[in-house]
Protein backbone atom coordinates (compact mmCIF):
# COMPACT_ATOMS: atom_id res chain seq x y z
CA UNK A 1 0.00 0.00 0.00
CA UNK A 2 1.38 3.21 -0.79
CA UNK A 3 2.21 6.07 1.82
CA UNK A 4 -1.16 8.34 2.68
CA UNK A 5 -1.11 11.30 0.22
CA UNK A 6 -0.79 15.27 0.61
CA UNK A 7 -3.94 16.54 1.64
CA UNK A 8 -3.71 18.74 -1.54
CA UNK A 9 -2.83 16.03 -3.86
CA UNK A 10 -5.74 13.95 -2.25
CA UNK A 11 -8.10 16.98 -3.70
CA UNK A 12 -6.39 17.58 -6.64
CA UNK A 13 -6.98 13.89 -7.92
CA UNK A 14 -10.85 14.44 -6.63
CA UNK A 15 -10.61 17.30 -8.91
CA UNK A 16 -9.43 15.09 -11.51
CA UNK A 17 -11.88 12.84 -11.21
CA UNK A 18 -14.83 15.38 -11.04
CA UNK A 19 -13.73 17.26 -14.06
CA UNK A 20 -13.19 13.86 -15.97
CA UNK A 21 -16.26 12.70 -14.99
CA UNK A 22 -18.25 15.34 -16.06
CA UNK A 23 -16.64 15.38 -19.54
CA UNK A 24 -17.18 11.43 -19.80
CA UNK A 25 -21.10 12.56 -19.09
CA UNK A 26 -20.86 15.81 -21.62
CA UNK A 27 -19.05 13.83 -24.19
CA UNK A 28 -21.03 12.45 -27.85
CA UNK A 29 -18.05 10.60 -28.59
CA UNK A 30 -18.23 6.87 -26.86
CA UNK A 31 -14.15 6.27 -26.93
CA UNK A 32 -13.75 9.73 -25.78
CA UNK A 33 -16.19 9.34 -22.82
CA UNK A 34 -14.65 6.15 -22.03
CA UNK A 35 -10.89 7.47 -21.63
CA UNK A 36 -12.40 9.90 -19.46
CA UNK A 37 -14.09 6.96 -17.21
CA UNK A 38 -10.67 6.08 -16.96
CA UNK A 39 -9.02 8.76 -16.05
CA UNK A 40 -11.75 9.02 -13.24
CA UNK A 41 -11.05 5.45 -12.27
CA UNK A 42 -7.26 6.00 -11.97
CA UNK A 43 -7.51 9.01 -9.89
CA UNK A 44 -9.95 6.93 -7.82
CA UNK A 45 -7.79 3.88 -7.22
CA UNK A 46 -4.97 5.83 -6.81
CA UNK A 47 -6.72 7.98 -3.42
CA UNK A 48 -7.59 3.97 -2.36
CA UNK A 49 -4.01 2.72 -2.94
CA UNK A 50 -3.01 5.74 -0.56
CA UNK A 51 -4.90 4.00 2.34
CA UNK A 52 -8.38 5.73 1.88
CA UNK A 53 -11.15 4.11 2.73
CA UNK A 54 -14.40 5.82 2.46
CA UNK A 55 -18.12 5.14 1.34
CA UNK A 56 -18.48 7.67 -1.43
CA UNK A 57 -15.67 7.28 -2.89
CA UNK A 58 -16.17 3.14 -3.18
CA UNK A 59 -19.97 4.38 -4.58
CA UNK A 60 -18.64 7.19 -7.11
CA UNK A 61 -16.18 3.95 -8.06
CA UNK A 62 -18.99 1.54 -8.45
CA UNK A 63 -20.81 3.90 -10.24
CA UNK A 64 -17.81 4.76 -13.13
CA UNK A 65 -17.18 0.80 -13.57
CA UNK A 66 -21.19 0.00 -14.34
CA UNK A 67 -21.00 2.72 -16.85
CA UNK A 68 -18.32 1.06 -18.20
CA UNK A 69 -20.25 -1.76 -18.23
CA UNK A 70 -18.14 -3.54 -15.67
CA UNK A 71 -20.94 -5.31 -13.91
CA UNK A 72 -18.40 -7.40 -11.56
CA UNK A 73 -15.94 -4.13 -10.22
CA UNK A 74 -19.32 -2.33 -10.37
CA UNK A 75 -21.23 -4.80 -7.54
CA UNK A 76 -17.48 -4.53 -5.96
CA UNK A 77 -17.01 -1.66 -5.18
CA UNK A 78 -20.45 -1.37 -4.14
CA UNK A 79 -19.97 -3.47 -1.82
CA UNK A 80 -17.16 -2.14 -0.42
CA UNK A 81 -18.97 1.31 0.09
CA UNK A 82 -21.98 -0.99 1.71
CA UNK A 83 -19.53 -1.93 4.19
CA UNK A 84 -18.94 1.48 5.47
CA UNK A 85 -22.33 3.38 4.47
CA UNK A 86 -24.56 0.23 5.38
CA UNK A 87 -27.73 2.61 6.07
CA UNK A 88 -26.84 4.10 2.24
CA UNK A 89 -30.23 3.24 -0.07
CA UNK A 90 -29.07 4.56 -2.78
CA UNK A 91 -26.28 2.61 -2.79
CA UNK A 92 -28.75 -0.21 -1.95
CA UNK A 93 -30.29 0.57 -4.42
CA UNK A 94 -27.45 1.03 -7.31
CA UNK A 95 -25.96 -2.88 -6.39
CA UNK A 96 -29.52 -4.29 -6.34
CA UNK A 97 -29.56 -2.62 -10.17
CA UNK A 98 -26.18 -3.67 -10.90
CA UNK A 99 -26.86 -7.30 -9.71
CA UNK A 100 -29.86 -7.66 -11.90
CA UNK A 101 -27.83 -7.30 -14.66
CA UNK A 102 -25.72 -10.37 -14.29
CA UNK A 103 -26.07 -12.73 -15.99
CA UNK A 104 -26.31 -15.62 -13.18
CA UNK A 105 -29.19 -15.27 -10.88
CA UNK A 106 -28.10 -17.58 -8.17
CA UNK A 107 -31.28 -17.01 -5.66
CA UNK A 108 -30.45 -17.18 -2.10
CA UNK A 109 -31.64 -20.50 -0.07
CA UNK A 110 -34.04 -20.64 1.91
CA UNK A 111 -32.13 -20.72 4.81
CA UNK A 112 -29.72 -17.97 4.33
CA UNK A 113 -32.62 -16.12 3.38
CA UNK A 114 -34.43 -16.65 6.47
CA UNK A 115 -31.26 -15.87 8.63
CA UNK A 116 -30.72 -12.59 6.71
CA UNK A 117 -34.86 -11.66 7.48
CA UNK A 118 -34.28 -12.59 11.46
CA UNK A 119 -31.14 -10.59 11.98
CA UNK A 120 -31.47 -7.89 9.31
CA UNK A 121 -30.31 -5.32 11.94
CA UNK A 122 -27.29 -6.95 12.19
CA UNK A 123 -26.67 -6.88 8.24
CA UNK A 124 -28.35 -3.65 7.46
CA UNK A 125 -26.58 -1.40 10.17
CA UNK A 126 -22.71 -0.72 10.48
CA UNK A 127 -20.53 -1.84 12.99
CA UNK A 128 -19.90 1.02 14.41
CA UNK A 129 -23.34 2.18 14.94
CA UNK A 130 -23.87 -1.13 17.04
CA UNK A 131 -21.38 -0.67 19.30
CA UNK A 132 -22.08 2.72 20.04
CA UNK A 133 -25.60 0.93 20.63
CA UNK A 134 -24.38 -1.80 22.81
CA UNK A 135 -22.34 0.42 25.27
CA UNK A 136 -25.10 2.80 25.53
CA UNK A 137 -27.56 -0.32 26.74
CA UNK A 138 -24.25 -1.45 28.95
CA UNK A 139 -24.60 2.22 30.82
CA UNK A 140 -28.07 1.96 30.55
CA UNK A 141 -27.84 -1.71 32.34
CA UNK A 142 -26.02 -0.09 34.92
CA UNK A 143 -27.73 3.05 35.54
CA UNK A 144 -31.19 0.78 35.83
CA UNK A 145 -29.09 -0.85 38.35
CA UNK A 146 -28.11 1.70 40.46
CA UNK A 147 -32.19 3.35 40.49
CA UNK A 148 -33.12 -0.10 41.73
CA UNK A 149 -31.00 -0.57 44.48
CA UNK A 150 -31.77 3.16 46.13
CA UNK A 151 -35.66 2.99 44.90
CA UNK A 152 -36.55 -0.76 44.70
CA UNK A 153 -38.71 0.19 41.91
CA UNK A 154 -39.91 -3.19 40.44
CA UNK A 155 -40.94 -2.73 37.21
CA UNK A 156 -37.39 -1.36 36.66
CA UNK A 157 -35.86 -5.31 36.23
CA UNK A 158 -37.87 -5.44 33.00
CA UNK A 159 -36.17 -2.86 30.99
CA UNK A 160 -32.95 -4.01 32.73
CA UNK A 161 -33.50 -7.29 31.32
CA UNK A 162 -34.85 -6.28 27.79
CA UNK A 163 -31.38 -3.64 28.27
CA UNK A 164 -29.00 -7.01 29.34
CA UNK A 165 -30.36 -8.95 26.20
CA UNK A 166 -29.52 -6.22 23.68
CA UNK A 167 -26.26 -5.54 24.96
CA UNK A 168 -25.47 -9.38 24.44
CA UNK A 169 -27.02 -9.37 21.04
CA UNK A 170 -25.35 -6.32 19.91
CA UNK A 171 -22.22 -7.68 21.70
CA UNK A 172 -22.34 -10.75 19.70
CA UNK A 173 -23.41 -9.12 16.68
CA UNK A 174 -19.78 -7.07 16.89
CA UNK A 175 -18.07 -9.99 17.57
CA UNK A 176 -19.18 -12.02 14.88
CA UNK A 177 -18.49 -9.00 12.41
CA UNK A 178 -15.27 -8.47 13.44
CA UNK A 179 -14.28 -12.28 13.13
CA UNK A 180 -15.82 -12.15 9.98
CA UNK A 181 -13.64 -9.61 8.37
CA UNK A 182 -10.37 -10.54 9.54
CA UNK A 183 -11.15 -14.57 8.72
CA UNK A 184 -13.48 -14.80 5.72
CA UNK A 185 -13.53 -13.28 2.55
CA UNK A 186 -16.60 -12.90 -0.08
CA UNK A 187 -15.87 -11.62 -3.51
CA UNK A 188 -17.35 -11.26 -7.42
CA UNK A 189 -16.28 -13.68 -10.44
CA UNK A 190 -14.25 -10.88 -12.76
CA UNK A 191 -13.51 -12.75 -15.78
CA UNK A 192 -16.00 -13.01 -18.57
CA UNK A 193 -16.61 -16.92 -17.69
CA UNK A 194 -15.06 -18.92 -15.46
CA UNK A 195 -15.43 -22.62 -15.03
CA UNK A 196 -16.64 -24.32 -11.51
CA UNK A 197 -14.17 -27.25 -10.93
CA UNK A 198 -14.29 -30.26 -8.66
CA UNK A 199 -10.52 -29.76 -7.26
CA UNK A 200 -7.73 -27.10 -7.32
CA UNK A 201 -6.23 -27.29 -10.42
CA UNK A 202 -7.23 -27.19 -14.02
CA UNK A 203 -6.90 -31.12 -14.16
CA UNK A 204 -9.82 -31.36 -12.32
CA UNK A 205 -13.20 -31.63 -14.21
CA UNK A 206 -15.59 -28.83 -14.56
CA UNK A 207 -18.13 -29.61 -11.47
CA UNK A 208 -21.27 -28.08 -13.58
CA UNK A 209 -22.25 -28.24 -17.31
CA UNK A 210 -22.50 -24.25 -17.04
CA UNK A 211 -19.96 -22.04 -16.14
CA UNK A 212 -19.88 -18.94 -13.30
CA UNK A 213 -20.40 -15.37 -15.71
CA UNK A 214 -18.76 -11.92 -14.60
CA UNK A 215 -20.56 -10.60 -11.81
CA UNK A 216 -21.58 -13.74 -9.40
CA UNK A 217 -21.10 -13.10 -6.08
CA UNK A 218 -19.34 -15.87 -3.60
CA UNK A 219 -17.79 -16.80 -0.17
CA UNK A 220 -14.39 -17.90 0.01
CA UNK A 221 -14.26 -21.15 2.22
CA UNK A 222 -10.87 -22.28 1.30
CA UNK A 223 -8.07 -20.75 -0.30
CA UNK A 224 -5.02 -23.05 -1.79
CA UNK A 225 -2.29 -21.24 -3.66
CA UNK A 226 -3.69 -19.98 -6.84
CA UNK A 227 -7.23 -21.67 -6.46
CA UNK A 228 -10.12 -20.49 -4.20
CA UNK A 229 -12.74 -23.40 -2.90
CA UNK A 230 -15.94 -20.66 -3.32
CA UNK A 231 -19.80 -21.32 -1.93
CA UNK A 232 -22.44 -20.05 -4.19
CA UNK A 233 -25.46 -18.24 -2.53
CA UNK A 234 -27.96 -21.25 -3.62
CA UNK A 235 -25.14 -23.83 -1.26
CA UNK A 236 -23.35 -24.90 -4.24
CA UNK A 237 -19.37 -25.20 -3.79
CA UNK A 238 -16.29 -25.44 -6.25
CA UNK A 239 -12.85 -24.02 -7.33
CA UNK A 240 -11.92 -21.47 -9.61
CA UNK A 241 -8.60 -19.62 -10.17
CA UNK A 242 -8.14 -16.52 -7.79
CA UNK A 243 -6.93 -14.72 -10.88
CA UNK A 244 -10.61 -14.66 -12.15
CA UNK A 245 -12.03 -13.34 -9.35
CA UNK A 246 -11.79 -10.00 -7.38
CA UNK A 247 -12.05 -10.12 -3.13
CA UNK A 248 -14.04 -7.58 -1.65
Amino acid sequence: MAGELPRIKQMALLDEAGVALQKALDSEDARAAEANYRKAISAFETLIRSGIRNGKLYYNLGNVYFRLNDLSRAIVNYRRALRLMPGSSQIRENLKYARSRVHDKIEMSGKRELVRSLFFWHFDTSLRSRTIAAIACYVLIWVLLIVAVFFRWHPLRWAMTAAIVLTVALGVSCAADNYAHRHSLEGVIAAEEVTLRKGNGISYEPKYSEPLHSGTEFSVVEQRGNWYHILLNNGKTGWIQATSAEII
